[in-house]
């Protein structure tokens, strides 16, 4: 009998975002009779038993964002100033309550921390795992960086149905670096998406270049005044690294391992219970759900 134990973390921004936009374009959004819009709860559970059902975990956590600033915003006052509340997006944020509603009553264990965002939460619940394996599963690049021998992330392509698994080695054959240079790589290049301003002219092909040299941005930088013949402009990169303020890009992009979550590794444990959610699935007319709840056929841990 196999009794190794694994560990699903999952982004509940970053997979409920997908659910939201994994609509096709050819049908309208799922209402129900009287109109409210329910495609994205739909949707998020139907990728939920796909990846349950192919990682078979013992133990389960949904990580979501907490509304509002963060840490980061008091290290950096433009950190995401480019985001935008759109109404079409607290609309999917309303659906998010529905979708943690249902989760309260199948018994899935799910967080939010103020001042922390999801993958905070995913790197503090790794660090507490006793499992033999650990999988995340986020459309998320930022989690790459918790890559390790007994951790795999999972990418979706595809809403779920097309999942990457990036370990060590698939990690280094798409990047061309080890896991562990990934934050000063993130650091180098930046992130438009969360307002992060990496090094002018500096792109994946060159940090990828500057770390093969040098390892970290710490070291770039302890090498700023000697001369790098075999580093293609590295006159104007030195000059452009000279000007950036390296340990603040490295604390925005780093992953925190230790925010005060509100589960143990054990309160995790799967003990899901599909019935409970049978008469929210009803008024929700989801009609497909009622029938795999009534006939077992959602994941229960077996």
């Amino acid at each position: 009998m196999d009794d190794k134990t694994t560990f699903l973390i999952i982004d509940g921004n970053s997979i409920g975002f997908r659910a939201s936009s994994a609509k096709s374009q050819y049908r309208d959004e799922m209402k129900t009779s009287d109109g409210r819009v329910v495609g994205t709860i739909y949707r998020f559970f139907n990728m939920l038993n796909k990846v349950l059902n192919t990682v078979k975990p013992t133990h389960l956590i949904v990580c979501f964002d907490t509304p509002g600033r963060t840490f980061r915003h008091d290290i950096d006052s433009s950190y995401k100033a480019n985001r935008i509340r759109t109404t079409d997006k607290e609309a999917i944020y309303e659906q998010f309550l529905e979708i943690r509603k249902i989760f309260d009553l199948i018994g899935i264990k799910h967080d939010n921390v103020k001042m922390y965002e999801g993958d905070d939460l995913i790197g503090t619940y790794l660090k507490i795992s006793k499992a033999d394996n650990n999988y995340i599963l986020s459309g998320d690049k930022d989690v790459f960086q918790l890559i390790s021998d007994n951790t795999t992330v999972l990418f979706p392509i595809k809403g779920v149905s097309d999942l990457v698994y990036y370990d060590k080695e698939a990690f280094k054959n798409r990047f061309d670096i080890d896991v562990e240079d990934y934050i000063s790589y993130k650091a180098l290049v930046g992130d438009e998406g969360d307002n992060i301003q990496g090094v002018q002219g500096v792109g994946e092909k060159t940090a990828g270049n500057l770390l093969a040299k040098f390892k970290s941005v710490d070291n770039i930088m302890n090498n700023l005044n000697t001369e790098q013949k075999d580093i293609r402009g590295w006159k104007r990169i030195r000059n452009n690294l000279s000007q950036w303020n390296y340990k603040k890009t490295l604390e925005l992009v780093t992953i925190v391992k230790d925010c005060p979550i509100n589960n143990t590794f054990e309160e995790c444990k799967l003990n899901l219970k599909w019935d409970n959610a049978l008469t929210e699935f009803e008024k929700l007319e989801f009609n497909t759900f009622v029938k795999k709840v009534k006939e077992e056929k959602f994941y229960n841990g077996k």
